[in-house]
């Protein structure tokens, strides 16, 4: 998957995120494995882009996808890592 199809990709992704009226409109998901294993191929793409707005754009969708499968650990690395870098970058 390159970054274009990446950014198609998020269309579909309605079919497995909902938000949840009993539960304050939080997002959720219908289908945790499928969305596991989108995430998988979304951090494969990462690993394999060097353009950095294209990376800041995959941490922060990944950032968010691990927060509606309630692993906020990862979900708050990848948020962070973005922050911390653009706050290193724009201090040089």
């Amino acid at each position: 998957m390159n970054f274009a199809d990446f950014k198609k990709s998020l269309s579909k992704l309605n079919e497995l995120i909902y938000f949840d009226r009993e539960h304050f409109l939080r997002e959720k998901t219908s289908d945790s494995s499928k969305l596991k294993q989108y995430i998988q191929s979304v951090e494969g793409l990462l690993k394999s882009t060097n353009i950095l707005e294209e990376k800041y754009f995959i941490m922060g969708t990944l950032g968010n996808f691990y927060r509606i499968l309630g692993e906020t650990q990862k979900s708050n690395q990848y948020t962070r890592e973005v922050f911390k870098d653009c706050i290193y970058r724009t201090e040089f």
